[in-house]
């Protein structure tokens, strides 16, 4: 297991966008709160099974249970990440990446997203639950060790519930009435159980259900749906029930019920496992308890014939001489002599006392004790008995004594009984001190010593040893442990060519004893060095119902006995459970080992995948490979090989330095196990791949130089799909033997980690070359590549066409030049971003051809050639410089006519008021007209500059540009002469347009007079309307229908070198006389501020066609009321004139005068501002010129809305207000005029406005 916190920020954000991971919500304590249904279908679990239940035990391999758990105390705000594996439902375990995270909206709760990491599944089903019954099996054994009282049945039972997940059970022994005792029943079960009369203890006719058929007929018994129970029994969903088994003999059952899902077949293999470890164990403990019983009901009957036994009751005399004075007649029956024997031989009395015992008689007569003496008497017989003797003495006067009465109890049988009671004891006791020593030894030969001495100590035997069967596979093969003491014997087939221990022992497993082997019938079958011998006492040592070795002691010196077979028995049962215990430890360790070997590759494997799984090139893969190899695996040189799409990849990667022999020899053997297997799997090879040659430094570099390699293991590489062999790997030892099967397994495993992640690049690579190709084949221009011999190798659609025009081609494909440029020349004269041009005049083209030098990759030393056809763009480049020249010029001619328009103002209005003048000579009225005509070309002029640089002033409405061709065409018809024809041609369609229709009338003025300037002989000039959906070039307008106005001539049509030129202001062909430059320069300025478009179409001697289009309007147009002129009288209205320039100022003042005006007059806004905060009330009108320093018209108009909202303005300007109209008309701004401006209109504005 091993934290990955790199990945964690990547992995949280996906973690919402991911939808096949499984999503777990855990409570504070680590308990299933939630599942997704992904984590519900991918790992097999009902949702009721799992809910409530802890994460980390009911889904986890119990190896990463206390990792899991410290995982989750760690998490905290921050997301955190850890690779483990989450057990299916069928056992089996697949590895994920687990994110951990407290829930934003609760805290006390933990969410986790689980990735998969690998595609594939781990059967941990042999390890994983060994490793699990290690552990139940060692829990149970300690509780066995440790408990004296029926608690240990509690505690075995919660063990076995845990294991299986059941939430009921009992774990009972037979008593020796043949009755089920469950000591051990759950508390809940007896708790609930409303059945009447309810015990612990059940007789064998109150059995029923599943545990009767299991108790009776010897066999686990599964019930996995609904049991039949008596009425008041607590609700069984399912069960099963397990015998418990001890020499063919059912001493005990365990059951277990209520699962929450079904029982499975490990469920019953576990349950079972636990049962035969449980017999011999459960066996000695009862035998223990019965025999306890039994020498307790033994002592209370001797203690009752004790009080019921006739006693001998006696007097002797001291002095003067010893002798007998009374003895009861019981004497005959208890010591075998009568009373007249004691008579006769008065010192009988102390030669019937065991000889050991006369030191007593001694302390007695020397001083008689008040408490009871117990000494041993010699029956006539020669038997021994044992006597309690109650003493009284007799004493004289002086304090002698002189006589002693006393009774004698036969205490033989108590005695016996208490030394039966002393020996159990003593068993009792050994067993718990060996069973306590079993678990401090870890090693089996310290343990095989405790358990013969306490054999032997119990026993009373001289000699012993313990036999253990080491290789099951070959029983009679087999060496055998001892004590120092014992004889050393080699062979079980010693012991077993004892006659009769071979079927009787070993075979049936039945333990037994011989205390004459000295009879001719064992005698003859003794080696040679067991002559001395004795006799024998032999007890198989059984576990799992197969005898795993014996304990043999000989040499008692009283002989064996059947409770001498009792006694080693049980300390049999306690050599069969250290040596489970030794196994278990032995097999927990190798499965630690292995755990931890596979996590240690599970680890290198995820962590290869991770690393191998972000690169996208084959050059980065085999370097990563072989850095993961280097860590995992004992060798002295990696290598590997692969040859994928036309190149071939070497790479030697040696821990110490290589010969160069060496590294020849490993390339050999990659290169012949390679061709080999491409030769087994008839893929073809590629011919001349390009050779990648990658040797590293050594790791080691002081180590010695590898000369040889003695051992290899290797492993293709065959992309998974297809199954194609693409490459090999090599690890290389100078040691033989050097690599295992792990070894052979890991490489495997991570071959087909490196073989996915290389076909992923592959199938990346293919794809991005059919998107390069088919991008390379839709571009707009001509790729191709050549390599360095200059022949074609790739080009596509568009190159193909334009080397069909351009290219220069040799019979080989070679690519001789391009154009009129050979192709060295173009490659020789190479600059970074830079275009060598080609132009061809037939047909007249223009392209760009770029090189770019390929200077890796197999191609190394090739050029690629970008030919692109910039033909129309230069047209178009051509085309925006013109118009960003007519710009500029349009600025510069605008600021002109705005000045000009000043000065003509000025003339107009000092010649209209010299003509109003009554006395004014004929002469001098005509030079008037003449002054007059040439200003108001002066101001036609002054429009034409303004509209060509859009700074005119535009009413646009809605017209209907039909309408607006016929209103031209009566004024046409007045100035075409006769011999040209005009002619209109109308398709039928919407010719609605927002726009000035005075511009538009000076549009069609301005071309017709054009063509007909230029055909004197006369001709046709026809205007054409159509529509069009094409959006046109040149214009920012998104409109999506267009209205097409042609203006055609037949004339003479127009010089290409003179188009370029002909919307330019003061450009003309014709005399000074006859033009002054601006009319298309109008044209093109007007047309712009509709948001059209004007071009050209001209061919000499076939004419020339104007082409405008302009936006499509959809609104109808609103006839205009014709306005009547009204009276210029505007006696009595008061106006204020605002302009900076003086000659201005006092023309239009006297114009204003003339028409009958009261004036106040200022020469800024300023002033015009200090005169309308004395007079605002006698002004009614302002006219204020726009341009003026310090404060134009506008701000002054601001100005004077903020003292007045009232106020009325007329602004006079040469430019177009454009978004500020709206504003200015909302502050009271009536109107506006362009100058210059007449007399007569000066007075209709007044008029009109100040009556408004």
């Amino acid at each position: 297991m091993s934290e990955e916190s790199p990945r964690v920020k990547i992995l949280r954000e996906s973690t919402e966008k991911r939808y096949e991971d499984i999503e777990l919500v855990l409570d504070r304590n680590g308990s299933i709160i939630n599942i997704n249904e992904s984590g519900i279908s991918k790992l097999g679990y009902e949702l009721r099974d799992v809910l409530g239940e802890k994460f980390s035990e009911r889904m986890l391999p119990l190896s990463e249970k206390d990792q899991i758990e410290d995982f989750l105390e760690r998490i905290d705000e921050e997301a955190i990440g850890v690779s483990a594996s989450i057990l299916h439902a069928n056992g089996r375990s697949k590895s994920y990446l687990i994110i951990g995270l407290k829930l934003k909206e609760n805290p006390e709760m933990f969410r986790l997203v689980c990735i998969p990491e690998l595609d594939r599944e781990t059967d941990v089903t042999e390890p994983e639950r060994s490793f699990f019954e290690i552990k139940m099996r060692n829990e149970i054994l300690e509780v066995f060790l440790s408990e004296k009282d029926d608690e240990v049945f509690a505690e075995v039972l919660d063990i076995v519930l845990k294991s299986t997940r059941s939430k009921f059970g009992y774990f009972g022994y037979i008593d020796e009435n043949g009755a089920l005792v469950c000591p051990s029943m759950t508390r809940d079960i007896w708790d609930k159980c409303q059945v009447p009369d309810k015990d612990i203890i059940f007789q064998p006719e109150s059995w029923g259900g599943i545990w009767k058929e299991s108790l009776v007929e010897k066999r686990v018994v599964v019930k996995n749906v609904e049991n039949t129970v008596p009425e008041g029994h607590i609700h069984i969903t399912r069960s099963v029930a397990v015998p418990i088994i001890f020499h063919k003999k059912v001493i005990g059952q365990i059951t277990v019920a209520n699962k929450p899902s079904n029982y499975s077949e490990y469920d019953v293999h576990l349950m079972k496992k636990f049962a035969d470890m449980i017999a011999p164990i459960l066996h000695a403990r009862l035998e223990i308890e019965r025999g306890r019983d039994a020498l307790e009901t033994s002592e209370s009957h001797l203690k009752l014939i004790a009080e019921n036994a006739q006693d001998l009751i006696y007097r002797i005399r001291m002095i003067p001489e010893l002798k007998f004075e009374y003895i009861s007649p019981s004497a005959t029956e208890m010591i075998g002599y009568s009373p007249q024997d004691h008579y006769d031989n008065p010192s009988l009395g102390s030669q019937i006392i065991h000889p050991e015992d006369k030191d007593k008689l001694q302390e007695m007569m020397h001083e008689v004790s008040s408490e009871p003496i117990i000494m041993r008497w010699v029956h006539k017989n020669g038997e021994i008995i044992w006597i309690e003797q109650n003493n009284t003495p007799i004493y004289d006067n002086d304090g002698n004594l002189i006589a002693l009465e006393g009774i004698a109890r036969d205490i033989t049988k108590r005695k016996a009984a208490e030394d039966e009671i002393i020996q159990k004891k003593l068993l009792s006791d050994k067993l718990y001190d060996t069973a306590n020593s079993i678990l401090e030894y870890s090693d089996f030969a310290d343990i095989t010593t405790v358990i013969i001495e306490a054999c032997k100590s119990i026993t009373g035997a001289t000699t012993g040893n313990i036999m253990i069967i080491t290789d099951e596979e070959k029983q009679h093969e087999i060496d055998l442990m001892s004590s120092e003491d014992s004889i050393f014997i080699r062979n079980i087939d010693t012991y077993l060519s004892i006659k009769g221990l071979s079927e009787k022992v070993y075979r049936s497993r039945e333990p037994l004893y011989e205390n004459d082997l000295t009879h001719p019938e064992f005698y003859q079958t003794l080696p040679e060095h067991l002559v001395e011998l004795e006799n024998i006492l032999c007890v198989p040592i059984v576990l799992e119902e197969r005898t795993q070795g014996l304990i043999a002691l000989s040499n008692k010196s009283e002989g064996f006995s059947n409770d001498d077979l009792e006694y080693v028995s049980a300390f049999a049962n306690l050599a069969a459970i250290a040596l489970q215990r030794i196994r278990t430890l032995e097999t927990l360790e190798e499965t630690n080992r292995s755990l931890e070997r596979k996590s240690s590759e599970m680890q290198m494997l995820y962590s290869l995948s991770q690393e191998v799984g972000q690169t996208v090139s084959y050059e980065e893969v085999m370097p990563i490979l072989h850095r993961h190899l280097n860590r995992s695996f004992n060798h002295d040189v990696s290598a590997s090989l692969f040859i994928i799409e036309e190149q071939q990849y070497f790479m030697i990667n040696p821990i110490r330095p290589i010969s160069s022999k060496t590294e020849l020899q490993i390339k050999q053997m990659l290169r012949e196990g390679y061709l080999k297997l491409r030769a087994e799997s008839t893929s073809e090879l590629p011919e001349d791949p390009i050779v990648h040659v990658r040797t590293e430094s050594p790791i080691e570099e002081k180590g010695h130089q590898l000369v040889e390699i003695q051992s290899t293991i290797k492993n293709p590489i065959v992309f998974p799909d297809t199954r194609e062999v693409i490459g090999l790997v090599l690890l290389g030892s100078e040691k033989d033997n050097q690599f295992t099967e792990d070894d052979i397994r890991l490489l495997f495993t991570s071959m087909n980690q490196v073989s996915l992640v290389l076909q992923k690049i592959s199938v990346l690579r293919s794809a991005e070359k059919e998107r390069l190709a088919s991008l390379i084949e839709h571009l707009p221009e001509g790729v191709l590549l050549i390599n360095p011999d200059e022949r074609i190798l790739f080009q596509n659609k568009i190159a193909e066409t334009y080397l069909d025009m351009v290219g220069i081609i040799d019979s080989d494909n070679s690519l001789l030049g391009i154009g009129n440029k050979a192709l060295d020349d173009i490659l020789n004269n190479y600059q970074e971003n830079r275009a060598v041009e080609i132009q061809i005049q037939d047909p007249p083209r223009i392209f760009e051809v770029m090189t770019i030098p390929i200077q890796t990759g197999p191609q190394k030393g090739g050029w690629v050639l970008v030919i692109e056809d910039v033909t129309i763009m230069r047209e178009i480049q051509e085309r925006v410089s013109t118009q960003e020249r007519l710009a500029s010029v349009g600025q510069l001619a605008a600021g002109m006519a705005h000045d000009f328009s000043n000065i003509l103002q000025g003339i107009i209005g000092f010649t209209e008021l010299l003509q109003l003048k009554k006395i004014i000579p004929d002469d001098v009225m005509k030079d008037l007209k003449s002054i007059q005509s040439l200003a108001n070309k002066g101001a036609e002029l002054t429009h034409q500059i303004l509209d060509f640089s859009k700074q005119s002033i535009s009413e646009k409405k809605i017209v209907d540009l039909r309408k607006v061709i016929d209103e031209i065409l009566s004024l046409l018809k007045t100035t075409i002469p006769s011999n040209i024809r005009l002619l209109t041609e109308y398709e039928v369609g919407n010719y609605t347009v927002m726009a000035d229709p005075t511009q538009l009338h000076q549009v069609l003025m301005n071309l017709a007079i054009n063509s007909r300037d230029v055909m004197p002989d006369g001709g046709i000039i026809k205007i054409k309307l159509s529509t069009s959906r094409n959006n046109p070039d040149d214009t920012e307008s998104s409109s999506e229908e267009w209205i097409r106005l042609e203006v055609i001539d037949n004339g003479p049509g127009i010089e290409d070198s003179i188009v370029p030129h002909i919307f330019e202001p003061f450009f003309t062909t014709k005399d000074r006389a006859q033009g002054s430059g601006l009319g298309l320069a109008q044209v093109y300025g007007i047309i712009d501020i509709h948001n059209g478009t004007i071009s050209v179409e001209t061919e000499l001697d076939s004419g020339t066609t104007f082409v405008i289009h302009l936006p499509m309007h959809h609104e109808v147009p609103v006839e205009q009321e014709k306005e009547t002129k009204p009276d210029t009288d505007c006696s009595g209205i008061s106006v204020l004139l605002v302009d900076d320039d003086e000659i201005v100022l006092e023309a239009i003042s006297r114009m204003l005068e003339r028409l009958g005006c009261q004036i106040y007059t200022a020469s800024n806004g300023i002033m015009a501002l200090e005169i309308y905060h004395k007079e605002k009330d006698n002004i009614d009108i302002i006219m204020t010129d726009m341009m003026m320093p310090d404060m134009d018209g506008i701000e002054l108009a601001k100005k004077m809305a903020s003292i007045n909202p009232s106020v009325r303005m007329i602004l006079m300007t040469g430019y177009p207000l454009g978004s500020k109209k709206d504003e200015l008309q909302a502050i009271g701004l009536v109107t506006w005029v362009q100058k210059p401006v007449r007399m007569a209109r000066i007075g209709e504005l007044i008029k009109i406005h100040s009556i408004n």
